[in-house]
């Protein structure tokens, strides 16, 4: 799954900074409560919707997997037969490691990397309104 979806997951991510950051800009430039602000308020709100799912669920994963080792070692595995045993032993080996998504294998999809995405967009937003208003004022 992390195969198929990464590389989709991070265009979408990187889409929809720069469309985030420009709908920001957008609404800049145009009256509270017209019909442009109303329309580009819910565009943005979409593109942060899509992303939120993406790193909601991916922390949800990342966090359920690491608790999955827990209960594995607080069941009764002991008591039970060589051959579980050893196969307890191997999964909860392999579940040490939690289950991380990434976005094109740069960056895992979680809460942390929805924070940094919309710094990002606020920052480049900033850039933008910075040299709009040095390109408006000469």
């Amino acid at each position: 799954m992390q195969n198929t979806f990464s590389t989709a997951i991070f265009i979408q991510i990187m889409v929809s900074v720069v469309a985030i950051c420009f709908t920001g800009f957008v609404m800049l430039d145009v009256s509270l409560g017209s019909p442009q602000f109303m329309s580009s308020f819910v565009y943005m709100n979409a593109m942060f919707i899509q992303i939120l799912l993406y790193c909601f669920f991916g922390h949800s994963i990342m966090t359920n997997s690491e608790d999955v080792n827990l209960a594995m070692y607080m069941s009764n595995w002991y008591i039970s037969e060589k051959s579980v045993r050893k196969t307890f032993i191997i999964l909860m080996e392999r579940c040490k490691a939690p289950i991380i998504f990434t976005a094109a294998k740069i960056f895992p999809v979680n809460l942390v990397t929805l924070s940094w995405i919309m710094r990002s967009s606020y920052s480049f937003l900033a850039v933008l309104r910075t040299m709009y208003d040095r390109d408006n004022k000469n």
